[in-house]
Parts: C-alpha cells; structure tokens; sequence
C-alpha cells in the first residue's frame, strides 16, 4: 500500500553535454568498481537485508567502509546503489522460498524436436494458488512468476531444480556504471551532486564532483546546462524531483554514454478516512483477467455485481508506446551530438511520452 503523502515516481533520461561525458565516464567507471565490490563483499550476507527498511546507505556502511574511499558522500551513494541491488535480491530470495512447495517436474513438459520446455498454463496456475494461500499483491504476483520461471530455466540447464536461491542466482554486478544520488545532501547542499532547475529557460544545472584522468577528485568549475524536454516540464508542473540517478549506455561501437536520469515524484490521491466511507470498492488481482471489481458497504453487503477489468487494449498501447520510445532512444543516442537527426528523434520522443503521461494521468 502506497505511504501517505507518498507519490509515483517518474523518470526522464537526460544526455549529458559532450564536454563532460569523458568526465561522467569516468565517474561512472570509479562507481561501478565501488558498487560492484560492495555487492560481492555482501552477497553471502544477503539475508540480513531482507527487511528493506530505511536508507539503504546506512544498511551497508553499517557492515562495511569504501573499499576504494572516494570521499563520504559518494560512498553513500555508491552504499546506496549496491544496498539497492541487494535489497531487491533479498525480496526475490524470499519469494524463492515461497515457491519450494511448487517447484516440481509437472512444470516441464516435452517440447518440439525432444527438447523440454516449461508448461507455463500449470506455472500459471501454481502461482496463482500459492498467490491466494499467502494474500499477496498483483506486484509480489509478478516476482513470484518470474521467481519460478527462473527455477525452471536453471532444472532446463541442469536437469534439476536449484536447492538455494543463490544457486540459480549469479551475484548482480552492474554490467555498466550506476550511480543513484540519493545518498548526498540534496541538491542545493550536496558533496557529491548539485542541482538546480531553471524552468523560464527550460534548463537543467548540474555540478558533479569528479575524478581526473589521474584519478584525483574534484567539482566541474562550471554548471553545465541541460535542456528539458516539454514532456518534462510538464511533469514538473505538478511535481517535485527527487534524487537523480547517473548511468552509462553502451553504444554498439562499445563506447559510453552518460546519461542523467532525472526523476520527478508526481503526486497520487489520497484515500478519504474510512469513518467518512458508506461504501467501498473491493477487487481481486488475477493472473487472466486483471481485475475483478465489486462494490461494497461498510457491513460487507455487495451492492453491484461484478465488474471485470480488461486492459489489454490500454496495456497494449502503453508498451508499444513504451517500446517506441526506446527504439528512438537507440536511434538518437547513436548519433553525434551535431547530427540534426537528433533534434527530429526527441521531438518524436516527446511526443510519445507526452501520449504515455496523458495515458497515465
């Protein structure tokens, strides 16, 4: 259930000027390095972070230092990216243990050519009894799936299914550099970041704290500026930004490219206290029909009759839009900074995030 006063968070990816890239890079690859360490210092301890509480940064310093200091601000935001990897590898570490009393043969099935295959209609079908015997949500559905479809691609390989999680699992490097800034002081009085938005100008500042090609540390002297898309100073319209995230995209020339992905938390409405209801809407999450939705009173009387929600037609549009989107992003980012092939793409990317944000509005 979403925490009140919380709201959807939404990310726009943004280029970096071509003057800073070979400092990002570089950036990018001193991180990768520390969070990468930091994950496989940890992995044999990934139990203790089962519990996702708190920042993540915290969790991690509290186990371990840098193991190449970069200066306290950056290890927290290095803490905080591995401590998210490893948080979300727990979760999943979970779920495996959930689905130890559905692992079982009657899963794989002969295929074509005699080769075995997985029977996703019984997969299906054990994920949703297991999902009704433990009450949980459509997004525990979906990792619980993709849990058990994984043990099923380890019994395809190996003829057996995985006895632990972290046999079935390799320990997650991040295969390019990543750098969330959650874990600096904020835009205004960050170590590691600064920010700030210049919406008349449609302009973006950033400042980053950086190592030189002999690996010594320091701010860019200058803000670099960085233009908003409309799709994003839409969003900012109504929204607040969060923390942004520093990321690498592999070129297929084998170079990088850094991006910042600038995140912007959308606000969501809140429910009405339950004293003030008569009624209530009721719904089932499911694994064919999405949704299956009933009005009810206070006493738990039903007051409609059922109501089934199909969003294949909404999904479909979404993903297709979703999919454009990235297939003009692999065009763009393959071009030259000068090519004025690039401002045509953005422009057609606006516009299909400006159709996805009207979609989810």
């Amino acid at each position: 259930m979403r925490q009140k006063g919380s709201g959807q968070a939404l990310t726009h990816s943004l280029r970096l000027p071509e003057e800073v890239q070979a400092d990002a890079v570089r950036l990018l690859e001193a991180a990768q390095q520390v969070t990468n360490a930091t994950i496989e210092a940890l992995w044999p301890r990934l139990d203790e972070f089962a519990d996702g509480q708190g920042h993540a940064y915290k969790h991690v310093g509290s186990m371990m230092a840098s193991p190449d200091p970069h200066g306290s601000r950056q290890w927290r935001c290095e803490a905080e990216t591995a401590g998210r990897v490893l948080r979300a590898q727990a979760e999943r570490k979970v779920a495996f243990e959930q689905i130890g009393a559905i692992l079982s043969e009657g899963l794989i099935v002969p295929g074509r050519n005699g080769r075995q295959r997985k029977d996703r209609r019984e997969l299906m079908r054990r994920v949703r009894d297991l999902r009704e015997s433990e009450g949980s949500d459509a997004g525990k559905l979906m990792m619980l799936v993709n849990v058990v479809e994984q043990a099923c691609n380890f019994y395809l390989s190996h003829e057996r299914f995985p006895a632990s999680y972290e046999e079935m699992q390799a320990i997650p490097l991040l295969k390019t550099g990543m750098l969330t800034y959650a874990g600096d002081d904020g835009p205004s009085k960050g170590q590691a970041y600064r920010m700030r938005l210049d919406i008349p100008g449609r302009t973006l500042w950033l400042k980053l704290r950086v190592p030189n090609e002999n690996g010594e540390w320091a701010w860019w002297k200058n803000e670099v500026g960085i233009g908003l898309p409309d799709a994003t100073l839409e969003l900012l319209e109504s929204g607040k930004p969060l923390a942004p995230t520093l990321r690498a995209v592999t070129r297929p020339d084998e170079t990088q490219i850094a991006y910042l992905d600038f995140v912007i938390e959308k606000p969501v409405c809140e429910a009405p206290d339950w004293e003030a209801t008569r009624n209530v809407l009721a719904f089932d999450w499911g694994v064919h029909t999405l949704l299956t939705v009933v009005v009810l009173n206070r006493k738990g009387q039903q007051l409609s009759r059922p109501i089934f929600l199909n969003t294949g037609g909404f999904d479909g549009k979404q993903a297709r839009l979703r999919k454009q989107i990235d297939e003009l992003k692999a065009k763009r980012d393959r071009l030259d900074d000068d090519n004025p092939k690039r401002a045509r793409l953005q422009r057609e990317i606006d516009l299909c995030w400006q159709a996805y944000s009207r979609c989810t509005a």
